[in-house]
């Protein structure tokens, strides 16, 4: 959720002028439903079917008590600005992006590993809504095979990825 926070923030500082948004050279997302997140479409409409019956309503209002942002999470980013579309990284000044993201499953291996990657994603976030192919501009996805969304979070895998990218122009690395 982080990354789509990020994102979101950088497009409404930037739409109002804001200083700080200029100094965002960077945004990097970690397994972020750009497209929104399966698992909480799945919520949603168990959540409804529960509150379909007298016997079934009170799971479904304890089910319903998600907070707004994990219920938000079914769409994906929704950039708040008109002139901030959702391919704002192609937009002059913004910030590159690079999106991290991992799959359960490995296309190496072939089998099932292809399939586990696309259905599954990470677990929690699907490979195809946290690489947004539709995203232009200065954009890099690189995907992680055989991780889990958590994992995202401090697997040294992870971390190699994105150390090159943190270090700032003109100062040492390290």
């Amino acid at each position: 959720m982080g990354g789509l926070i990020a994102r979101s923030a950088q497009a409404v500082a930037a739409a109002r002028g804001l200083e700080w948004a200029r100094r965002v050279p960077v945004i990097v997302c970690l397994g972020s439903p750009h497209q929104g997140a399966p698992l909480e479409k799945a919520g949603r409409v168990a959540t409804a079917a529960l509150a379909l019956t007298n016997v079934t309503r009170p799971i479904g209002r304890i089910a319903a008590a998600r907070s707004r942002g994990i219920k938000d999470l079914r769409l994906g980013l929704k950039v708040p600005s008109a002139s901030a579309s959702a391919s704002a990284s192609a937009s002059p000044g913004a910030p590159a992006l690079r999106l991290v993201y991992a799959t359960l499953g490995d296309e190496a291996e072939g089998g099932i590993g292809p399939w586990v990657g696309r259905l599954l994603g990470d677990g929690l976030v699907r490979a195809s809504s946290a690489a947004d192919d539709g995203l232009q501009g200065d954009v890099e996805r690189v995907a992680l095979a055989g991780l889990g969304h958590m994992a995202l979070l401090n697997h040294p895998r992870v971390y190699a990825v994105i150390q090159p990218w943190l270090v700032l122009p003109g100062v040492p690395a390290g």
